[in-house]
C-alpha cells in the first residue's frame, strides 16, 4: 500500500485484496455484485483506494461513487464522485489496483498501470502503430492514461496520440504534452516510478 503527491493529484496504490464491505462503503454494492466473481477483490480494492484519493484532495467529502455510462446509462462506466469535487481515475494490473483524485478545477484525469513482466513485445503492437514505432510499457501507460483523461478511451485510437514534448507551466512534475484528435486542449501526462515492476503514468486535461 502507498499513496503519494504528484502535483495535483493524489494517487493511492495497492494489492488487489479488496472486500464487499469495500465496494458498499461507497455505493457500488450492486456494480460489485454485477462483477465476475474472479475479478471482485480487485473492483472492491479500486473503490476502497478511491475513496483514500477522495480524502485527500476534498478532506471530509462523501466517498460515496456513481458509474454510470454516459453512452448508455449503464452502471459500467468510469467511476466519479457522487458529493466531491473531484476527477477520478482508476487502473488494474496483475495484482495491483492504483486509484487517483484531483481537484475537478485542474480538469479531467487518467491513470494507467501495466505489470512490466506481463507487458508484450513491442513488436506485438507494430501493426497498430505503423509506420511509427510501437510503445514500450511506459509508453503505452502514458497513452491510455491520455485516451482515459480525453474520456473516449480505445475509440479515441492509441495509435492517434501523439507525445509533443516537454510540458511547460504544467500542474505535474516532468511533463509531456499529448495531443489527441478531436481534442480542443493537448493533455498532459507524466510517469510515476514509485511501483517497482509496473510501469504507471497519469494524465491531465484542461478543466471542461
Amino acid at each position: 500500500m502507498g499513496e503519494a503527491w504528484v502535483g495535483p493529484v493524489r494517487v493511492a496504490w495497492g494489492p488487489a485484496d479488496g472486500a464487499r464491505a469495500d465496494a458498499e462503503r461507497v455505493g457500488q454494492l450492486a456494480r460489485w455484485e454485477a462483477t465476475p466473481p474472479a475479478r471482485r477483490a480487485a473492483f472492491a480494492a479500486g473503490r476502497a483506494l478511491l475513496a483514500r484519493a477522495i480524502d485527500a484532495v476534498a478532506p471530509g467529502a462523501d466517498p460515496r461513487l456513481t458509474s454510470r455510462c454516459a453512452r448508455c446509462g449503464g452502471d459500467h462506466g468510469a467511476p466519479r464522485a457522487a458529493h466531491a469535487a473531484a476527477a477520478l481515475s482508476v487502473s488494474y494490473a496483475r495484482g495491483l489496483v492504483v486509484a487517483a483524485a484531483a481537484p475537478a478545477r485542474v480538469g479531467a484525469l487518467g491513470v494507467d498501470a501495466e505489470r512490466l513482466a506481463d507487458f508484450p513485445d513491442p513488436s506485438a503492437l507494430a501493426a497498430l502503430f505503423a509506420p511509427a514505432a510501437p510503445p514500450d510499457a511506459r509508453g503505452w501507460t502514458r497513452i491510455e492514461a491520455v485516451l482515459k483523461a480525453d474520456g473516449r478511451g480505445l475509440r479515441a485510437g492509441p495509435e492517434r496520440v501523439r507525445l509533443t514534448g516537454p510540458a511547460t507551466a504544467s500542474p505535474l512534475p516532468r511533463a509531456v504534452r499529448a495531443r489527441v484528435p478531436g481534442a480542443p486542449e493537448a493533455a498532459h501526462v507524466t510517469d510515476i516510478d514509485a511501483i517497482p515492476g509496473y510501469a504507471v503514468a497519469i494524465a491531465l486535461t484542461a478543466p471542461r
